[in-house]
């Protein structure tokens, strides 16, 4: 089964997060995204998997 795609809206408003704040969290590679026809894409398990770490970090605070 394939995963999930999000848009970059949908992600953003997901995660109720500002364009740039999304777009930071890209280019520094805490979250997984790529590019299709010059639109940015990310697949729902990378969404998961940046959400679960965040969750590991409070926890180990």
């Amino acid at each position: 089964m394939l995963p999930r795609l999000l848009k970059f809206q949908q992600a953003r408003e997901y995660l109720g997060i500002g364009k740039d704040s999304l777009l930071d969290l890209i280019h520094s590679g805490q979250l997984k995204a790529f590019k299709l026809k010059g639109s940015w894409r990310i697949s729902e398990d990378d969404l998961k998997d940046y959400l679960n770490k965040l969750r590991e970090q409070e926890v180990s605070a």
